[in-house]
């Protein structure tokens, strides 16, 4: 921390980026002093899209069912972003009767702890480890339902890239979640604790309608961070830096 401190200091910093308001105003109340200007993650949206075909594909090669509803959990940093109770969630559905659940786990970590986990919670091929993977769309098109019950983002890519791929969004309220989706219209807000996200994927486990809804409202809102934006918002935060050292 005096580290960063030295780093951030007013004679040496002119003008912070953080990737989300949450943490803009992290940055205000440690160094009141330097101005910052948001410059968000961004999705493509081309990669990541809607699409049927990709979704039937990946299903079909994976012998999964159009009538499974399927969970996914991208990214690693396993203990931090709550794989263990998301298990728990989705183990708590399934038991609830919220009908033919299955969670696919996608990224890197301690794969047999956490496949130990999920077999002692319920003994049938419900949780998959997919590994790690340079075509996250591919997934994200096969899937129905995107989940994370992170401890801490600055805004998380892996929550933006699924909301513009069409899925609703069940996470945390962390940086960047606030701002991509509210609850009950993109998807659903949780707390990091296992009976929240049962009650969160249960009934859109056993409503398709309530899942296209959220997943277009959720693509409409992941519509708004382009790479496009993002690069002109950088351009014009250097202009701004250039024209007020020039005076």
């Amino acid at each position: 921390l005096n580290a960063e401190r030295w780093c951030y200091r007013p004679s040496r910093i002119r003008r912070l980026a953080p990737a989300s308001s949450g943490v803009q105003t992290e940055l205000a109340r440690f160094y009141p002093d330097i101005p910052s200007t948001v410059i968000p993650n961004a999705a493509d949206h081309d990669r990541f899209r809607p699409d049927a075909a990709l979704r039937a594909s990946v299903r079909t090669t994976l012998g999964v069912a159009d009538d499974t509803t399927i969970l996914l959990f991208l990214g690693g940093d396993w203990g931090r972003k709550g794989l263990d109770l998301t298990i728990d969630g989705v183990a708590g559905a399934r038991r609830a009767g919220a009908g033919n659940v299955e969670l696919w786990v996608v990224g890197t970590g301690d794969v047999e702890r956490y496949r130990a986990r999920a077999r002692a919670l319920d003994d049938t091929p419900w949780c998959t480890f997919h590994g790690f993977s340079r075509e996250p769309e591919r997934f994200l098109a096969a899937a129905d339902v995107f989940v994370s019950m992170t401890a801490y983002e600055a805004f998380p890519l892996a929550a933006l890239e699924a909301a513009a791929s069409g899925l609703p969004v069940v996470a945390t309220n962390v940086n960047g979640i606030a701002e991509l989706i509210h609850d009950g219209q993109e998807g659903m807000i949780v707390t990091r604790d296992p009976s929240s996200i049962t009650a969160a994927i249960s009934p859109l486990a056993q409503d398709a309608g309530l899942r296209r809804r959220m997943g277009l409202a959720a693509r409409e809102s992941a519509g708004r961070y382009t790479w496009d934006a993002v690069a002109q918002t950088t351009l014009d935060t250097y202009d701004l830096l250039l024209r007020s050292a020039a005076r």
